[in-house]
């Protein structure tokens, strides 16, 4: 008697979407779409454009699916499907130059009050320094941080999504870390940033 797995992971959803199984479909939509809809909303700060990206690139997967290659890296193929997505919207509307270059702050991932749900008075002060210390960091290190600590991909999925090598996402982390802990002990740091990234969406 065979037994299908509760969980699925990921890479077998897409077989079985690719084969018209639209329930494995469903299943990879309802797993990844709140996340993704949080990285282009932290890229574009404009929910809808986040929302509208996420839609066209779920039904377009479904549309195509019968052409669709295997793929093992399910979530770091999402991700840069949503980054590319966002980047063509806001260069077509002018908004935005590019993501490569470290010397540009235009749609790059910005953390406000507001993403820190630290609400104890005695926090404030060094939630402030810790939320001015990340957005200090450059363009690279702040979505490197952003998909390592708030979404949960690995180094090898964050290349994937950055195009760039393995070595170079350890790299910018390294620093981007070096840099935080100047300001905020490694253990309240790692807390804090979680409590950072924490967003709701409704």
């Amino acid at each position: 008697m065979n037994h299908h797995p509760p969980f699925p992971d990921d890479a077998t959803l897409w077989q079985g979407f690719q084969r018209g199984d639209a329930q494995a479909f469903e299943t990879l939509f309802r797993r990844h779409y709140a996340p993704l809809i949080r990285y282009g909303w932290k890229l574009s700060h404009n929910r809808m454009l986040a929302e509208e990206a996420v839609q066209s690139i779920f039904s377009h997967l479904w549309a195509q699916r019968a052409h669709l290659k295997s793929i093992e890296a399910v979530r770091a193929y999402l991700y840069t499907a949503v980054r590319h997505a966002v980047l063509k919207e806001q260069l077509r509307a002018g908004r935005f130059h590019t993501f490569a270059g470290e010397d540009t702050s235009h749609g790059a991932i910005q953390f406000s009050q507001e993403d820190a749900l630290i609400h104890e008075e005695a926090h404030r002060q060094k939630r402030d320094q810790l939320l001015a210390a990340v957005n200090a960091l450059t363009p690279r290190q702040r979505e490197a941080v952003y998909l390592k600590f708030y979404e949960n991909l690995s180094h090898e999925e964050i290349a994937a999504v950055l195009h760039i090598n393995v070595q170079s996402v350890t790299n910018l982390i390294f620093r981007a870390m070096h840099l935080l802990r100047q300001s905020t002990p490694l253990k309240r740091l790692l807390e804090s940033l979680c409590l950072i990234g924490y967003w709701i969406v409704s």
